[in-house]
């Protein structure tokens, strides 16, 4: 069965994936790591253009993922707008240098659920996406370093 809403708002939110917000500056100064507060997130996502959300065809791509703060707040808003789990994240990409990152992202992502494993390696990878032509030459939404730009 296909998660609700319900259930990926619970276990994108849970207090696991929230420690990685918690990083303290030693840990975070040698990878230049940041990691987004979901309420700011909430707030850009709403100045938005509101198609990215309704329309499970745009891609977006968040080029510095981390542990895919910003993309499960994207996967929620698409699923508020009635956009099914499996429709809503097969456009939903991310990218990060730390292989640890990568991990909780397609954990987080996947909701748990062992049958979107092959989903979660394509969507989310490890990577510079500085030196991924693949990647860099999107039309997209792209996220971390243009936090919120639209191209």
């Amino acid at each position: 069965m296909m998660p609700n809403l319900d259930e990926v708002i619970e276990w994108v939110r849970s207090p696991e994936f929230g420690l990685t917000l918690n990083r303290d500056k030693k840990t975070r100064d040698p990878t230049q790591e940041f990691f987004t507060p979901t309420n700011y997130i909430k707030d850009k996502l709403n100045q938005l253009d509101g198609r990215i959300f309704v329309d499970p065809s745009i891609p977006i791509l968040d080029n510095m993922m981390g542990s895919s703060q910003i993309l499960s707040e994207v996967l929620i808003k698409r699923m508020q707008n009635g956009i099914c789990y499996e429709d809503a994240i097969q456009s939903i990409f991310g990218l990060d240098i730390s292989e640890q990152n990568v991990i909780v992202s397609r954990k987080r992502m996947s909701i748990g659920r062992k049958e979107y494993r092959d989903l979660m390696e394509n969507n989310f990878r490890q990577g510079d996406a500085l030196k991924l032509e693949s990647f860099t030459c999107w039309k997209t939404v792209i996220f971390g370093n243009n936090l919120f730009s639209m191209e």
